[in-house]
């Protein structure tokens, strides 16, 4: 004869007393599917992060690839040290540089103006003596005597 037992609630507490084992299936189960969930979660997790570290790698590398590309295209003749001063400073922006490099080249010109200031008060000035103007004036009268000479022009 089977006995029947109404029950108003099934809790896990009344399944763990009353049908131990279909609770340990219950808990298997349960620990199988949260198993391959976690296991399953972990791996996208895993590939997810790896792609936004690949992808922040390659946005980094292009950035700087830039900063250098800008940095070495505002480069003048005889700084080569600046630039390469510039280049290796990652806090320097290519705008930077060129404001640098900008200055640096100010100070040269200065310098190098200075120098041949210097220079020409060193120079001996020219003597007196015809102008170009004068010399082609001359040339040209003695063309037009001649021409008149040998009746070219009247």
């Amino acid at each position: 004869m089977k006995k029947s037992v109404f029950v108003e609630e099934i809790t896990a507490a009344f399944i763990t007393e009353s049908l131990p084992k279909l609770a340990e299936s219950f808990r298997a189960e349960g620990a199988t599917a949260a198993t391959a969930t976690a296991t399953a979660m972990a791996a996208a997790a895993a590939t997810t992060h790896d792609a936004a570290i690949t992808t922040a790698r390659l946005e980094a590398s292009t950035a700087e690839r830039a900063r250098i590309l800008g940095i070495q295209s505002n480069a003048l003749p005889g700084h080569r040290e600046l630039v390469a001063k510039l280049v290796a400073d990652p806090s320097v922006s290519a705008a930077d540089a060129a404001t640098q490099i900008l200055a640096a080249e100010r100070v040269a010109r200065g310098t190098r103006l200075g120098a041949l200031q210097d220079d020409e008060k060193d120079l001996i000035p020219p003597a007196p003596g015809p102008t170009p103007e004068n010399d082609v004036n001359k040339a040209a009268k003695e063309a037009v005597a001649l021409a008149v000479k040998f009746g070219v022009v009247k």
